[in-house]
Order: C-alpha cells, then structure tokens, then sequence
C-alpha cells in the first residue's frame, strides 16, 4: 500500500515535473517567437524606410536624411531651406505635371519649412524619374505613393514637361536666326547691290545708319523690361508682335528693289531694324531670365551662332539664290522663315513666365513708380566700380572690323568678283566659318577663365586682318585666296563676339536683365558705328590699303590691352 502511495506520488510529480517543463518550453518557445516576430517587424520597417528613402531620393540636394519619416521630425538647417525656397518654385513649372502642381497646392503653406523641403524632394524625383529610359515610368509611380500623390500617367504630358527644361535653347537659337535675317541683309547684301549699281563708297558706309535702332534700342528697353502680359507671357507679350510686324516689312521691301525705288527701300530695311531690335531686348530678357550661371557659355554660344545663322541666310544664301528666285523671292522666303519662327513661339510656353511685372490686372504698384525702380537698378548697375571699364572694353573690342568689314565687299566687287559669288562666299561660307567660331568661342568661355580667353581670342581675331592688308597690297588674287581668307577671319571674328557676350552677361545685374544687357549691347553698337559709317569716306580718300590697316593697328592694341582691363571691368 506504502509502495503505491508512493509510486503514486513519484507518478504526481513527474507529471508535475513534466507540465513545468512543457510550461517552460513553450514558454522559451513564446520568447524566442516574440523576439522574431519584433525583429521581422523592425526588419520590415527599416526595409521600407529604406525603400521610402530610396524612392523619395532624400539625397538630392546631398544635405537631407536618409528616409522621410525622420525628415518630418527634424528641422532643417537654414541654408538647405534658403536653398529649397529659392528654387522649388522654378523647379515646379518646369518639371511637374498638372495633377501633382494641384496636390502641391493642396499642401500646407509653402513657408513651412518641412513641406517646401518635401516638395524639392518629389521635385528632384520626378525630375530623374523624367529622364529615365524607363517606359513605364515606375520611379515617378513609386514617389507618387510615397506622398500618397495621384499616380501619373506616362503620357505625352511627362514629354512636354521635360521637353520646357530643354526647349529654352531651342527658342532662344529660332529667335535670334530671325532677328539676323534683315541684319545680315544690311551687312552683306545691301552693300553688294548697291556697289553693283554704282553706288559710291561715302553713300554704302553711310547707309550703316540703318542699324540705328540697334544702338537706340536701349532707349526703350526699360519699358520691355517694365511692361508685359502675364497672360501671353511677359517676354513673348513683346516678341510675337515684332515677328508679326517683320514678316510684313519683309513682304512690303519685295516690291521696292533699288533699281527703282532705293529710298522707299531704305526706309523699309530701318523699320527691319527697329522690329528686329526691339524683339532683340525681350529676347535677351528672356535668355537673362531662363540660363542659370553654368549655362552662359552655351546659352551665348546659341545667341550668336543663331544671329550669325540669320545673317548667314538674309545675306548669303539668299543673295546666291536671288540669281534664280529674284529680289522678291529673296524678301519672301525671308518673311517665310519669320512667319515660322512666329509660329514656333506661340506653340512654345514662355520658360518661368507666370506673372508679368506689367500685367494691369493684377499689379498694384504705379507704373511709375516700377519704371523708376528699373531705371534706379539699371542706374546703380553702370555706376558700380569697374562699370566703367566694362563700357571701355564692349565699346572698342570691335571697332578695328568697323573700318575693315563694311569696305571689303566692294573692295572685292572693284576688283572684279560678281556679287552673286560674294553672297555665297562673304555671306554664306564666311558665316557658316563664324558660326564655327562661336562654337568654339562657347567652349572657351566655358572652359577657360573668360579673361584669358578674351585674351587668346583678341589675338587671334587680328591673324585674318593682317592678311586682309596683304590683299589690298596685291594687283590679282584668285578666289581660293578669298574664300580662305573670308573663312578665318568670319571664324576667329565668331569666336571673339561669343567671349565678349560670355564676358558681359556675366557683370549683369539679373534684376534688370534686359535692360543692362541691353545697355552693353547698345554700347557695342555705339562704339564701332562712327568707323563704320565714316569707312566708305575714310576709303574714298586714304584708299583701301589705308583704312584696313589702321583697322588692323586697333584690333593688335586692343587685343595687347583687354587682359588688364577685363580684370578691372
């Protein structure tokens, strides 16, 4: 009996022993699971923080955290959000799409700091997912669920909005082609005619005054600055209009040619000039407002080369053609290009352009008083020390060319060459080499200190000169001498003027852009203009040899003397 007591008493507590040790075992077990499953949870949590954060690419601007939700906790530090705020607004019209512009605005005021920082972020993102080779355009889909965004189509939407970050260039080089046709008309062609038609020396140089407007243009280039339409955009407000009026004064010059009517046709070739001239201040506005600093060289490069484009067709290609097309046919190909550039501009949105200064309907400051501000700007930029040597080097960097330029084609037509092969050679091959030479000169301004690039491009401009005053000492030469000689001077000519306008875009003062750009533009104009239209007088009585090399001895001092002064400009 004893024995199965205790037998059953040892059974108990094995038993006991057995469930305390169940007990323990599924407690460890219930341990150990509570412990992975937490560490499955924090696994999974960092796994997508670090996914939120790879979408949200937090590393942008190379300032901001590594996942959004520690964004939100932590302030900012002051620069990275100056820095957020002076460029969301510039980044949001140039890369969003409208449904993310319109979940943007539902978002708390753009002075929080957190959400302007949080904007930039989706800003950048859609911005690489845009320039992604991805079809699908799953980067953009995965920011948009991150901020819990309306998922965006990949449409044609998401092409225009990356085609406005690229299309500035583009509008800016059909812009200025326009603006050269009736220039490079006056510069080339007309002397050509007129020389053929026995027009005398005095009369051709004195016939530069039809260009006066580009060097009054400066007169009226605060009210460009000033005025404009929010609407229509505040620069194009000012281009399309000018378009329109050069396409009608190309079509009126087709029925004046010189032979007949050669006063109606000046008077027709100055109002060219004076629309040209004036879309010339909005466009150089525009090019001030949309080009970032890393950008001048090659938005200066785009500036020249398209008006050398335009003079390379209104007085080259289509003097060369006018052997079979005519006078008229050369004025209306000329208002054809115009009309399509015309065109290009109203499908093209203005870049950055929401608000005009000038808009009636939403601007509460007296038109008087925005104009004074312009003025006193303007006035404060050309008084800051160094403006005045600025003025010295842009007035004189062109004027040894102002006594060579404007007599070489009739020097070339009295020594026997027909005009219709100075149009295809001076005009035609000698921009085509200018052009060149604004490539380059972009790249130089791009990739070496602009002061010594004005230098090296100043010493090379007075090679071709020399050889210019070489000619004019020879009885006979052929036309490959010409050709060469066209070439390097129009190429290194090229490569000069892009430096320059490099040179001088980079001591503007980008409050009145178009108005101190305009202001260097004009001076320019001013200082080689006395020469230029004194150049047919001045060969009249010193002859060809005469004038040219006086013209070479400026271009060598002034090349001697631009590196000490561009560093005090």
């Amino acid at each position: 009996m004893l024995r199965e007591q205790a037998l059953d008493a040892m059974t108990r507590e094995g038993d006991r022993r057995d469930r305390r040790d169940r007990g323990d075992r599924r407690g460890a077990r219930s341990a150990r699971e509570h412990r992975d499953l937490a560490d499955a949870r924090t696994a999974a949590e960092l796994r997508e923080l670090q996914r939120a954060g790879r979408r949200a690419r937090l590393h942008a601007d190379g300032a901001f955290h590594d996942d959004v939700h520690r964004v939100a906790g932590v302030a900012l530090a002051e620069d990275h959000v100056a820095l957020v705020e002076a460029h969301h607004e510039a980044a949001r019209e140039q890369v969003l799409s409208p449904c993310v512009v319109e979940r943007l605005e539902e978002m708390a005021p753009q002075d929080d700091r957190l959400h302007v920082a949080l904007e930039r972020i989706l800003l950048r993102t859609i911005e690489e997912a845009a320039t992604a080779r991805d079809a699908r355009g799953t980067t953009i889909h995965h920011a948009a669920r991150a901020y819990q965004l309306p998922r965006p189509r990949w449409d044609a939407r998401l092409v225009i909005d990356r085609a406005r970050v690229r299309s500035p260039l583009l509008l800016l080089a059909c812009l200025y082609v326009v603006q050269g046709l009736p220039y490079g008309f006056q510069a080339s062609a007309l002397s050509a005619y007129l020389r053929s038609e026995g027009v005398s020396l005095s009369a051709i140089g004195f016939a530069g005054a039809l260009a006066a407007p580009w060097m009054l243009k400066v007169l009226w280039a605060p009210l460009v600055d000033r005025y404009g339409s929010a609407r229509f955009g505040r620069r194009r407000s000012w281009i399309v209009p000018m378009q329109a009026l050069l396409a009608m004064a190309c079509l009126v010059a087709a029925v004046f040619p010189p032979e007949r009517a050669l006063g109606a046709l000046l008077a027709t070739v100055f109002a060219m000039n004076l629309f040209a001239a004036t879309m010339d201040v909005a466009v150089d506005g525009l090019a001030v407002d949309v080009l970032r600093e890393r950008e001048l060289g090659h938005g200066n490069a785009v500036q020249v080369v398209g008006f050398k484009a335009g003079m390379l067709i209104g007085g080259g290609l289509l003097l060369w053609a006018s052997r079979w097309i005519g006078w008229q046919g050369h004025f209306v190909a000329m208002a054809a290009l115009v009309v399509l550039a015309l065109v290009l501009t109203l499908l093209t949105p203005e870049p950055g352009a929401r608000r005009a200064p000038g808009d009636d309907a939403k601007e509460s400051t007296p038109a008087h008083t925005s104009m004074r501000q312009v003025l006193g700007t303007l006035h404060r930029a050309v008084s800051r020390a160094g403006a005045g040597w600025l003025l010295v080097l842009v007035a004189t960097y062109k004027l040894g060319e102002s006594l060579i330029d404007p007599m070489f084609s009739p020097f070339l037509v009295d020594r026997g060459f027909a005009r219709e092969d100075l149009g295809l050679w001076l005009g035609t091959w000698g921009m085509a080499a200018s052009i060149a030479g604004s490539v380059a000169g972009g790249w130089l301004a791009t990739h070496v200190e602009i002061t010594r690039a004005l230098r090296v491009a100043g010493a090379l401009r007075a090679v071709p000169l020399a050889i210019v005053v070489a000619l004019a000492t020879l009885s006979t030469f052929g036309a490959p001498v010409v050709i060469a000689t066209t070439i390097a001077e129009h190429f290194f000519g090229g490569m000069l003027t892009t430096t320059m306008f490099a040179f001088m875009m980079s001591r503007v003062d980008r409050e009145v852009g178009a108005s101190h750009f305009t202001l260097l533009a004009t001076v320019e104009v001013l200082g080689k203009s006395p020469l230029s239209l004194a150049s047919g007088w001045l060969a009249e009585r010193a002859g060809y040899v005469g004038i040219f090399g006086v013209g070479l001895a400026i271009s060598v001092v002034w090349a001697a003397m631009v590196g000490a002064v561009a560093k005090k400009a």
